[in-house]
């Protein structure tokens, strides 16, 4: 089909349709659940021309031993058929930057703490009031509204809902 380009063409490119070649080969001839499974996880694409090498990546180390052991020879038998000539199946593990994780209080993130305060995992000392009670700024509970009236003594003095009342 298509010769190895020679450096100064862009390997990436030969190495690209190369790989899409592949891809649609080894479609055909495995199962839909063989194809999911070991095939459409890896990456293709990069084709080192100076040393007749292609790499692809798979997403972890089970995955590429895997494919080395099934699927590595009739990589190299679509890419020589491909290239006119032979080329070397070369497999890594390909690393993914992890994906950051929201953290608590971190607006960067996407963490509020407004978001997680009233939560139903709310911690005590973390700013969090425990649910159906309210708070107010100067960290004491304002028990108001969530059931509690403050108690009204006889001489119209309010204990805030903590003594008893006519004492």
């Amino acid at each position: 089909m298509a010769a190895v380009p020679s450096g100064n063409e862009s390997g990436v490119d030969a190495g690209e349709a190369f790989w899409q070649v592949c891809t649609d080969q080894l479609r055909g001839e495995l199962t839909p659940q063989q194809y999911s499974a070991w095939i459409k996880p890896l990456t293709g694409g990069l084709l080192d021309a100076s040393r007749r090498r292609l790499r692809v990546g798979a997403p972890n180390r089970f995955k590429l031993e895997w494919v080395k052991d099934q699927f590595a020879g009739r990589i190299e038998a679509i890419a020589q058929r491909y290239f006119e000539e032979t080329v070397q199946l070369e497999l890594y593990v390909e690393v993914k930057p992890a994906e950051p994780q929201p953290r608590y209080g971190d607006p960067r993130t996407g963490g509020s703490p407004s978001a997680h305060a009233d939560g139903p995992h709310a911690r005590a000392g973390d700013g969090a009031r425990p649910s159906g009670s309210g708070g107010s700024s100067d960290g004491s509970t304002d028990l108001r509204g969530a059931g509690h009236e403050p108690v009204r003594h006889d001489n119209g003095e309010a204990d805030g809902g903590y003594g008893q009342a006519g004492t």
